[in-house]
């Protein structure tokens, strides 16, 4: 950890709320229900990121390319002008599910998978994403959506991946060099398709871990409360704010 740096996430309540921000190399679950608008905390990261010279890597699991866009333009994200700048990438499972195809240099398909070829298939795209555009920028790796991933290859072999992934981690980060760019991943799961045991394996193997809920007592409506649960950061208390998407942009204030 003494060579991992804390990032801004683009938003000084949200920084305080995790305890001084988002450490390189770990893992932010978002949790939230299906009338929750939570998961676009994950755009807002990952467009304030490429602000500061990220790369933003989608895994899209629930959408075509096109809705997905649709999505991103809620917090005034430009998809297209973002792809071909060089700032983002998809990984299109969706489409590859569908056999839906994009001439678009950004969006990079994986054939044929399934629960026992995902990772040889996955890893052999990120490859290329690695070779073709990220480079030697850090990636934001944004899962939309992790329930969407579940559909595809099933509970268990998401846990499976996970902890393998943790693994691999660890080799590097006893191996690689100080001044590598250390990935940051955030899981969005919608708690309503999943089961309990999978919350429960998703928030153990998360650094970070926060709980909207869409319709809390006493709140108007369009504004949520967000659990910031857990964070590894030394400075971190457990605490309750209220979270809003107001005109292309993220609201949050403590309550």
């Amino acid at each position: 950890m003494m060579w991992m740096k804390i990032l801004s996430v683009g938003d000084k309540t949200l920084d305080e709320a995790l305890g001084g921000g988002f450490l390189e190399d770990t893992v932010m679950l978002l949790i939230y229900d299906s009338y929750s608008l939570g998961w676009l905390l994950s755009f807002h990261i990952m467009k304030e990121r490429i602000k500061d010279g990220d790369f933003g890597l989608f895994m899209n699991y629930n959408l075509p390319v096109s809705r997905l866009g649709l999505r991103m333009r809620l917090l005034g994200i430009d998809m297209e002008a973002e792809g071909k700048k060089g700032n983002l990438a998809i990984v299109d499972f969706f489409g590859s599910r569908y056999g839906i195809r994009y001439d678009l240099d950004y969006v990079y398909q994986v054939e044929n998978f399934d629960a026992q070829t995902y990772i040889p298939k996955f890893l052999q795209v990120y490859s290329r994403i690695i070779k073709e555009k990220i480079g030697d920028k850090r990636a934001v790796g944004v899962n939309f959506t992790t329930d969407g991933m579940a559909f595809e290859i099933g509970e268990d072999t998401i846990i499976r991946i996970l902890r393998s992934n943790l693994a691999h981690k660890e080799q590097a980060y006893l191996t690689s060099a100080p001044e590598r760019k250390r990935p940051v991943n955030i899981l969005n799961v919608n708690k309503d398709r999943v089961s309990q045991r999978f919350i429960a394996w998703l928030t153990e193997l998360s650094e970070y871990v926060i709980e909207f809920s869409s319709k809390p007592e006493g709140k108007p409506f369009g504004e949520e409360a967000m659990n910031v649960i857990k964070s590894p950061l030394e400075a971190f208390e457990p605490a309750t704010y209220a979270f809003s998407i107001k005109h292309g942009r993220i609201v949050i204030h403590k309550e």
